[in-house]
């Protein structure tokens, strides 16, 4: 393997693509997130393991006030290692528990009616910005940077 073949591996590039496909909206009762993950490999691989993820991300204040927080809701990591080899196309089912991290807020806004009004309302002249994610990630062997994807999902 050339000197740029290894920089390239070890970087990510041209090793393997992940794509995550989820319903876009989960009811926070629901407590699990359904999803299938498609891994193409560009190149021969072993994966280590697979971490799906879900996340809320509050973003409050403007400017240089603005923090972002990120909390973890709901987390699996599937440690079965596996070869996949160049042009391979493996894709996997999962289920990811999870809690939701609602604020007052955030449930009324799911209620609809006068009390979702009500809640629209409220998230308006609050200055947080509350969304929320879930991510995949194949953990490649000799892969620094390991490929992954993120989808936005709703949950009410």
């Amino acid at each position: 393997m050339g000197f740029f073949s290894k920089i390239k591996k070890g970087l990510g590039i041209g090793t393997a693509k992940v794509e995550l496909f989820v319903e876009p909206q989960y009811a926070a009762s629901s407590n699990m997130i359904n999803a299938k993950m498609k891994l193409t490999a560009k190149s021969d691989q072993h994966i280590l393991s697979l971490t799906y993820k879900v996340y809320q991300k509050v973003t409050s204040g403007t400017g240089e006030d603005r923090k972002v927080k990120e909390y973890t809701l709901g987390e699996i990591e599937l440690k079965e290692p596996f070869d996949i080899a160049a042009g391979e196309v493996q894709e996997f089912d999962v289920a990811v528990p999870f809690v939701a991290n609602q604020s007052a807020t955030e449930a009324l806004k799911g209620m609809g009616g006068a009390l979702g009004t009500l809640g629209k309302i409220g998230s308006v002249m609050s200055d947080k910005k509350i969304e929320y994610y879930l991510s995949a990630e194949a953990d490649a062997k000799g892969v620094a940077l390991d490929p992954s994807d993120t989808k936005r999902i709703n949950i009410i």
